[in-house]
C-alpha cells in the first residue's frame, strides 16, 4: 500500500557498493568516527543475525537484524505454510505482545542507518523498513555487493535504490585479498 511503499526518497542519501573486501566495512568505520564528530549516531542493520554480529564487531557501532528493527518497531509478520505468502500487521503500544518501541531502538534524525548487504532484503521488507526510517527522520546508506546472493522473495532493493540516491560510488579495488588471481573481479554473466 501507498503508506508501506514510501519512503525511498525521503530518507534514502548514499550508496556504497562492491565486492567482498573492496573497503565498504573500512569506510563504514570511517564514517562512524567522522558522523560522531558531527553528533550523528551510527545504527547497523542487516539480513542476518552473523551479519550483524560481525558489523558490530568490525565498526564498533550497534547491530541487529532488519527484522529485530522492524519487530521493535511494532511490525509482526507470520507466513502461511500452505501457500508460502508472508502476511505483515503493524501493531501499536499496547497490542499484542508491542508495548512500544524500547528506549535503546529508537531512531531519530541523528541516526544514520546503514543497510548492509541491501541486496538480500525482500522489497517487503525493505518497504517496511524505509517506512520506519521515514516516518523517525532518521537516514540511511546502503550498502552491498551486485554479486552477492539475492532475496528471498521480490529482490532487486540494491538495484532500484541506485536511482533514488543523491550520492553512489561502487568500490571497484579488492584490498583484502593480496594474491591478484583471487583479487580480480569475478563475473557470472
Amino acid at each position: 500500500d501507498a503508506q508501506e511503499s514510501r519512503g525511498l526518497g525521503d530518507v534514502y542519501k548514499r550508496q556504497v557498493t562492491g565486492a567482498a573486501g573492496s573497503g565498504k566495512t573500512t569506510l563504514l568505520k570511517a564514517a562512524k568516527h567522522v558522523g560522531a564528530v558531527k553528533g550523528v549516531e551510527q545504527v547497523i542493520v542487516t539480513p542476518t543475525a552473523k551479519a550483524a554480529e560481525v558489523a558490530a564487531a568490525e565498526t564498533g557501532s550497534s547491530a541487529s537484524t532488519v527484522h529485530a528493527l522492524l519487530r521493535a518497531y511494532g511490525y509482526r509478520w507470520e507466513t502461511d505454510k500452505a501457500t508460502g505468502v508472508t502476511r505483515w500487521q503493524r501493531l501499536n503500544p499496547g497490542e499484542g505482545d508491542y508495548q512500544g518501541v524500547p528506549e535503546g531502538r529508537r531512531l531519530g534524525p541523528g541516526v544514520q542507518v546503514v543497510v548492509d548487504e541491501t541486496g538480500m532484503l525482500s522489497q517487503d521488507v525493505a518497504a517496511r523498513l524505509f517506512t520506519v526510517l521515514h516516518e523517525t527522520g532518521a537516514r540511511a546508506v546502503l550498502t552491498g555487493d551486485y554479486q552477492q546472493l539475492g532475496a528471498v522473495g521480490r529482490g532487486g532493493g540494491l538495484q532500484m535504490a541506485e536511482h533514488a540516491t543523491e550520492a553512489s560510488v561502487d568500490l571497484g579495488t579488492v584490498h583484502r585479498v593480496l594474491n591478484p588471481v583471487y583479487a580480480s573481479p569475478v563475473s557470472y554473466t
